[in-house]
């Protein structure tokens, strides 16, 4: 319930069902400011947001940095080749809005596991695979 008047959305958390131990809750916000919606006293209103869901997978070539990459974060990709791939992972809301922040347990204390992901060629063998970062 709220007055009347214009509201944007700004975040919204998701939980989802099952026992404590198993729910998960995910965090997101609007992070491009959208028009205002009206709200009216009497009757009900709605704003767009949570589910359903859409996960976007991107990956693009990039050059390597400087930096040490660590195992888990290469996974099993070896060679010697001048560029990288870069594996980008985001969780959209019906709204716009972007989830980024993914607990769960008891009081929402600790991170779900983290992505996997496995690059695969066209006749089957499996040419990278690892985990993706939360953030």
């Amino acid at each position: 319930m709220v007055p009347p008047g214009d509201y944007r959305l700004y975040a919204c958390s998701l939980v989802g069902k099952g026992a404590p131990r198993d729910q998960v809750m995910l965090s997101g916000m609007q992070r491009i400011p959208q028009t205002p919606v009206s709200m009216t006293a009497g009757k009900a209103n709605a704003f767009d947001c949570g589910a359903p869901l859409e996960i976007k997978v991107t990956a693009t070539k990039a050059r390597p940095t400087s930096r040490v990459m660590l195992a888990e974060d290469a996974g099993d990709a070896k060679g010697n080749s001048d560029s990288m791939l870069r594996i980008t992972a985001t969780v959209a809301g019906a709204g716009g809005e972007i989830y980024s922040t993914f607990q769960k347990g008891d009081g929402f204390r600790t991170r779900p596991s983290k992505p996997s992901f496995t690059i695969v060629q066209a006749g089957g063998r499996t040419v990278a695979s690892g985990n993706l970062e939360y953030g």
